[in-house]
């Protein structure tokens, strides 16, 4: 024989109040997402088994069931929206800021939210791709202006100058600034420049043609007294 509950007003997750039930129809509330007894736990289903939902229709009444249905379908309905974030690429942190601004303004416009991921997604592309145009055009005007390196001439340039440059929508990178950039690392750091200096020394002048090819050919007399004593105390 069921014993009536001694607490007879409870509230469900609605803030509905089912009086008068027996301790048989409180574990129906318990247990109302197949978490019962031989529910639908074992079966993989949704409170939906021989002891699940059936149990729960039978205990709760009709306005017990409604506001259990509705909370079902409330989170339902919070994983698909969460779902279809996800699919747009979005991070955890925008979904949660997107959820937020529905629930303070109300549901927000999913094409526009398409939309808004769709131009962040192409911006970010674009600035990749700028970034590689910049860098081609370093180079190759580092080349030009006597760089030994013009990979290194492009790292020590400063980071958000170069990022300044512009790049119009024709992939056309602003030349006069890039020079600018480079001209100014050139007086900064003058040792990143080729070596200039053409003065000829005795092989290339052709005077060491003789020998070794080392050694400049000395002249008799004083001059190559001078140039064995050199070579001797050299030893």
């Amino acid at each position: 024989m069921c014993k009536l509950n001694p607490f007879p007003t409870i509230v469900d997750a609605d803030g509905m109040a089912v009086i008068g039930r027996t301790l048989h129809d409180l574990r129906g509330i318990r247990f109302g997402d197949g978490e019962g007894g031989n529910g639908s736990d074992r079966a993989g289903g949704d409170g939906e088994g021989a002891d699940g939902e059936g149990a729960d229709k039978e205990g709760l009444g009709d306005a017990g069931q409604q506001a259990l249905d509705r909370l079902k379908a409330r989170e339902r309905a919070s994983r698909a929206e969460a779902k279809a974030y996800k699919d747009l690429g979005l991070t955890p942190d925008e979904i949660k800021e997107l959820i937020n601004a529905r629930d303070k303004a109300g549901a927000p416009d999913e094409d526009k939210i398409r939309q808004t991921a769709q131009r962040e997604a192409e911006t970010a592309a674009r600035e990749k791709f700028a970034v590689k145009l910049r860098a081609s055009e370093v180079r190759a005007q580092a080349a030009e202006l006597g760089f030994a390196s013009p990979s290194d001439a492009l790292a020590l340039l400063p980071a958000d100058k170069l990022a300044g440059v512009d790049v119009s929508d024709d992939d056309e990178v602003d030349t006069g600034e890039v020079k600018k950039l480079l001209e100014q690392l050139k007086t900064d750091k003058p040792y990143l420049l080729k070596n200039t200096d053409t003065t000829a020394d005795y092989t290339t002048a052709g005077i060491g043609a003789s020998g070794s090819g080392k050694t400049p050919d000395v002249q008799p007399g004083l001059d190559r007294m001078r140039s064995a004593y050199a070579k001797n105390t050299k030893k």
